[in-house]
């Protein structure tokens, strides 16, 4: 018994390391694609909507945290830039823009919350920006953290530890 449970459990974490591995990946991968993005476009006279860090790393966190950043971008451009719409690849994710009209030279904030209920383990979001410009249609913001699950169990047995340990507690 005691070695079947051992192998579930290093099964358990050769899947969880798989999947963190895809997910680290993948994330490379949008980084690459979004510095070549920029990359093609340091010879174009006009850059559109340019942002200052286009990734955060919130590093560890509880599960139940609710994590926050800002964003600065930058019209580039000679024309006003128009933010259509931000968008994230997950529910656990809101971002506004501050403005939805960045005129030429001017600085727009989008704020992220990354909520981490219900969730553990290496998380990688995208938050995508839809404006009309013909230069940056889609500017893609990401955001990774490390989530900590938190046991519920022990949770709820401190809780009931504290509540035993309180000497003013109403005795029905």
């Amino acid at each position: 018994m005691i070695r079947r449970t051992m192998k579930i459990k290093i099964q358990s974490d050769v899947s969880m390391f798989k999947r963190m591995v895809a997910q680290i990946c993948f994330l490379m991968m949008v980084l690459v694609f979004t510095s070549l993005l920029f990359a093609s476009e340091e010879n174009s006279q006009e850059k559109g909507l340019v942002f200052d860090m286009a990734y955060h790393d919130f590093g560890v966190a509880m599960e139940g945290d609710v994590l926050h950043c800002t964003f600065s971008g930058h019209n580039r451009n000679t024309h006003p830039i128009t933010i259509k719409r931000v968008v994230s690849n997950c529910p656990c994710v809101t971002a506004v823009s501050a403005q939805n009209t960045v005129a030429p030279g001017e600085t727009c904030v989008i704020t992220l919350d990354l909520d981490t209920k219900n969730t553990s383990g290496f998380l990688a979001k995208q938050v995508f920006i839809n404006t009309d410009s013909a230069i940056t249609p889609i500017v893609t913001l990401s955001a990774t953290v490390v989530v900590e699950a938190v046991d519920k169990k022990k949770r709820s047995s401190k809780m009931t530890l504290l509540e035993k340990l309180n000497p003013f507690k109403n005795k029905d």
